[in-house]
């Protein structure tokens, strides 16, 4: 059969669109490829920046309000969180001012956020031990005591694979027959030097007056990351609190990091 030159016209015209497809296809694939690359590479470099959580230390047990060093380091503590209002904020903070902290968490609050606890540990801050119930231990038999500290260690130790060797005392009572239960546990007691006194609905400007008055090499500073609308204010001063002690030459770390720092 003789073609006719329209037979020829489609079949290029078919030629260039077979060829148009394949070449879309082509396209399509190095697009899947590189976007593929791209994934694989910020995965390397995520993974590359990943932060390593704080290590177990074995401590003797002791009471500690400050650590005696030279070198210009404190420690951020926030108590009785997690919430996931509060603690989320103070945590992006952290983040944006890439500064580590220690959180004294109650297990009550753990139970109700706990993805919030998984992110305090991957992202490199310490968690510390603050009771299940907040409760005052003094008025409580040892049994009580021992179950408020090891229940709410395996709490931690269950979200983290971290079982935490520092406790902070609710109210920071602590009696003779606490610190015993606390020395069986391995636990070291963790006070404070620095009273911000956020607790008390105290201002911003307040909070960051009452660090400045107290601040010194090796200091422990308490501030909240739950407790109602005062936490508010913890917030808004955190980032001017932050600001301040860097200017000074302060570096701001983890208790667990401030306690090597002792003596030197």
């Amino acid at each position: 059969m003789k073609l006719k030159r329209y037979h020829y016209i489609l079949i290029i015209g078919s030629l260039i669109i077979l060829l148009s497809i394949i070449n879309h296809i082509a396209v399509l694939h190095r697009e899947a490829v590189n976007k593929e690359q791209q994934k694989m590479a910020v995965a390397k470099k995520t993974e590359q920046k990943k932060v390593v959580p704080v290590k177990e230390i074995q401590y003797t047990f002791r009471e500690i309000y400050d650590v005696k060093t030279s070198e210009k380091k404190v420690a951020l503590t926030f108590d009785d969180g997690p919430d996931n209002r509060y603690t989320p904020q103070i945590l992006d903070i952290l983040k944006d001012n890439q500064v580590k902290a220690t959180f004294f968490l109650v297990g009550r609050q753990i139970d109700k956020d706990p993805s919030v606890v998984k992110r305090i540990f991957s992202e490199g801050h310490e968690i510390g031990n603050h009771t299940v119930n907040h409760p005052n231990l003094n008025k409580m038999e040892v049994q009580q005591i021992s179950q408020e500290v090891e229940n709410n260690n395996a709490k931690i130790k269950k979200l983290t694979g971290y079982t935490p060797v520092l406790f902070r005392s609710p109210y920071g009572n602590a009696s003779e027959q606490v610190k015993e239960v606390l020395k069986d546990s391995h636990l070291l007691l963790i006070n404070w030097s620095v009273d911000t006194r956020d607790w008390k609905e105290t201002s911003p400007e307040m909070i960051l007056a009452n660090l400045k008055k107290e601040i010194r090499p090796g200091s422990i500073v308490l501030q909240h990351s739950f407790g109602g609308k005062k936490v508010h204010n913890t917030i808004a001063a955190l980032p001017e609190e932050i600001k301040w002690l860097k200017e000074q030459g302060y570096t701001l770390v983890t208790v667990s990091e401030l306690i090597k720092q002792e003596n030197k």
